[in-house]
């Protein structure tokens, strides 16, 4: 009499895959195999780097400015009004902060258009080959831009999203330089005590300090 074999019996059949018997080294790796990690490094950059710029140009040439006003209309005698001291100067940090949060977004809004008009259309590219398994590359910055300016509107496309985006920095970057003047007044730390822990790095990193003594 045939006996049934129980299906639980039966042991899983163990499969090697050639991603664990590999071991993972990094003398393995070559250069080319470590570029893909700064990939989107020179847009993120252009992107970045155009609104940190105008954000502390444009606060620190426009609190110095109503420093400088609001001093020269005081009476002798009174406490000079200083950036994120007090109250008052607290209020020309946020004011300050504010309007170079629009600033920056002005300026860097048509590099972060163009970055994430680049990356959607790669990621769309990459739907449709995986369909029709062909390998088109996929529109760099140029392209973005020129289909941008080809559109009815011409240049005002680059500014496509820029009300929304302007209010976000100006809440945001506003708040930011309120919190960092804030924070420094709670823990009593002023300008000069920042020049002199560079002033401390500087000398240990020139060997002026004698760390073992």
């Amino acid at each position: 009499m045939l006996q049934k074999e129980n299906p639980a019996s039966k042991k899983p059949i163990k499969r090697k895959t050639k991603a664990v018997d590999e071991e993972f080294k990094l003398s393995n790796l070559d250069i080319k195999d470590l570029l893909p990690l700064w990939s989107g490094f020179a847009p993120t950059l252009s992107r970045e780097l155009s609104f940190a710029i105008p954000k502390f140009v444009v606060f620190d040439v426009l609190s110095r400015t109503i420093v400088d006003f609001v001093n020269s209309q005081t009476l002798e005698g009174a406490l000079p009004l200083q950036v994120g001291a007090g109250p008052a100067g607290l209020a020309v940090s946020a004011v300050a902060g504010a309007i170079a949060g629009v600033a920056g977004a002005v300026v860097s809004h048509p590099a972060d258009l163009i970055l994430t008009y680049t990356s959607v259309s790669k990621k769309s590219n990459e739907v449709s080959d995986s369909d029709t398994r062909e390998s088109a590359a996929p529109p760099g910055w140029v392209g973005v831009v020129k289909e941008l300016l080809s559109r009815e509107g011409g240049v005002a496309n680059l500014f496509i999203g820029l009300p929304a985006r302007g209010i976000f920095f100006f809440l945001v970057i506003g708040l930011q330089f309120f919190l960092y003047d804030y924070v420094k007044n709670l823990f009593q730390v002023g300008t000069d005590d920042l020049s002199l822990v560079l002033d401390v790095f500087y000398a240990v990193r020139e060997g002026l300090v004698n760390m073992d003594s």
